[in-house]
């Protein structure tokens, strides 16, 4: 399931704001109704979850630290999608006042 979580959440954030977002249809999607933030909350709470359940079921030492590698994976990948979209939204607003500010 996380899997599926990140891969629609780089959708979504890498082709937001490309041909490819309206060629596709992606922007008539349920899936941009979910905030970066939501995007990034749900992916949290997932690995967490996650994570909880594979030290349970873990046999060994070598198990639980892949465990713990696989789950820091998955948060610093969503951390950066996070902020990659933040920097692009940053970017758009900027780009729109100094427009305004042409007028």
């Amino acid at each position: 399931g996380i899997k599926v979580v990140l891969l629609v959440y780089l959708i979504h954030t890498m082709f937001k704001d490309t041909r490819y977002f309206n060629d596709f249809r992606i922007n008539k999607s349920p899936f941009n109704d979910i905030t970066n933030d939501g995007y990034y909350s749900c992916i949290l709470v997932l690995t967490s979850i996650l994570l909880a359940f594979n030290l349970i079921m873990v046999t060994s030492i070598d198990g639980a630290i892949i465990t713990i590698l696989d789950s820091m994976y998955y948060l610093l990948l969503a951390r950066y999608v996070y902020l990659y979209r933040d920097y692009l939204e940053f970017k758009t607003m900027k780009q729109l006042k100094e427009k305004e500010e042409e007028k």
